[in-house]
C-alpha cells in the first residue's frame, strides 16, 4: 500500500501520496517473482546465486526487471537478497512529472530520477518446500 509512506515528516508524506504516487487514483505497487525459478540451498549455510525475473506494477504500468540474487539457507529460513540494485528510473513507471512536482514544492535543486532499489527477504523452509512441490 503506497499509502503507507513514512517519511517521518508529514508534510513530505502528504506531498509524495498526492503528487508522486497518487494513491487516490494508484493505492498500490505490486512486485511479482516465480519462487520455481529459484534454486533452493539444501545444506545450512549453503549458498546459491542467480538471475531472477521480477514484474513490477505500479502507476499503471508494467515494468520487467531482472534481480540478482543469492539465497541462504540459515536456521531453517531461506535469506533471499539482492546482491546488486535494480536501477528504476521515474520515467519507467511514469513518475518523472510527480518528481518535478515535488522538486519545484521543496524548492530544492535537484531531485534524482533513478531509483536504486534492494530486498532481502526471509521465507521459512516449510512454505518455500511447498512452493517447489506445487510446480512439479
Amino acid at each position: 500500500m503506497l499509502d503507507s509512506v513514512n517519511t517521518k515528516i508529514d508534510i513530505r508524506n502528504q506531498r509524495i501520496k498526492e503528487h508522486l504516487f497518487e494513491t487516490n487514483v494508484y493505492p498500490f505497487a505490486e512486485i511479482h517473482a516465480n519462487t520455481s525459478l529459484m534454486l533452493f540451498p539444501k545444506k545450512e549455510g549453503e549458498v546459491m546465486k542467480g538471475q531472477l525475473p521480477i514484474t513490477i506494477k505500479m502507476h499503471g504500468i508494467t515494468l520487467k526487471k531482472t534481480a540478482s540474487i543469492a539465497i541462504t539457507l540459515s536456521s531453517g529460513e531461506y535469506q533471499v537478497a539482492t546482491m546488486a540494485d535494480i536501477n528504476i528510473e521515474a520515467a519507467e513507471l511514469n513518475l518523472s512529472a510527480g518528481i518535478d512536482i515535488l522538486q519545484a514544492l521543496a524548492k530544492l535543486p535537484y531531485i534524482s530520477h533513478n531509483v536504486p532499489v534492494n530486498f532481502n527477504l526471509t521465507f521459512k523452509k516449510s512454505i518455500a518446500k511447498k512452493s517447489i512441490a506445487n510446480k512439479q
